[in-house]
């Protein structure tokens, strides 16, 4: 699928394209989250940033970083042919695989690239499935990077995500500086929900804990990502708040 669109045309409709060059214009450098597989994003940054991602260490090592939290169809987890395994039935295939992710920390994502002979190696793609409670990031290294940026960030802007993968809820509330932090979030119908998500509750006075709380009030913008890149101002609007 991602083929078929990475044409010269599709540069023309697709919006990241727009979305990254006001990006670039306005920021020296951001950190971009998403949880998509698909490669359309990573294409984009390539042609915009003039980027090439030659591993999984290069989509952060960079002025404008990519992070793809449930990794991507271009990553795998690489295992190497001893000759003892036996792959007859999918029921192996998949017991292989449990018995490899209980040892995940020392699994390491692989980016596949081109001209590289990767026949003495089974290929498992690193993906994550997208379930609400999936508490697990494909990159550890992405993760410990993303946490520390968090940390830094002044402003979060949120487009297309629905703010209900908990676990990285969590990473939010717990690592962004609300006393500094904007928050913008670009959605058509959800903003309001999303901002509910992304709001810590009041705890109770009686455990004594400090509640964060926004300085600045979160501004929700009712627009597509597409009528967000197409309505004349609009980017340079909301990179402005």
């Amino acid at each position: 699928i991602c083929g078929g669109y990475f044409k010269p045309e599709f540069k023309n409709t697709s919006p990241y394209y727009s979305f990254l060059r006001e990006l670039k214009k306005t920021y020296n450098s951001a950190s971009i989250v998403t949880f998509n597989y698909d490669l359309f994003l990573d294409e984009a940054m390539e042609e915009i940033f003039k980027y090439k991602y030659l591993d999984i260490k290069s989509y952060y090592n960079k002025d404008y970083e990519l992070y793809k939290v449930h990794g991507s169809i271009n990553w795998t987890y690489l295992f190497g042919l001893t000759g003892s395994e036996d792959f007859g039935s999918s029921e192996k295939v998949a017991k292989f695989i449990i018995e490899a992710k209980k040892h995940y920390k020392s699994l390491h994502p692989h980016l596949i690239v081109k001209g590289i002979d990767y026949s003495r190696h089974h290929m498992v793609p690193a993906l994550a499935i997208p379930l609400p409670d999936n508490k697990q990031f494909i990159v550890s290294e992405h993760k410990e990077r993303l946490i520390t940026n968090l940390k830094q960030a002044d402003k979060v802007i949120i487009i297309g995500w629905s703010a209900s993968d908990e676990y990285f809820v969590k990473e939010i509330m717990e690592n962004l500086d609300y006393s500094k932090a904007k928050l913008i979030i670009v959605s058509p119908k959800s903003g309001q929900l999303i901002k509910e998500r992304l709001t810590p509750k009041r705890g109770s006075e009686l455990t004594g804990m400090t509640t964060k709380v926004w300085q600045y009030e979160p501004k929700i913008v009712s627009k597509t990502f597409s009528r967000l890149v197409n309505e004349y101002g609009a980017l340079e609007e909301i990179f402005g708040l």
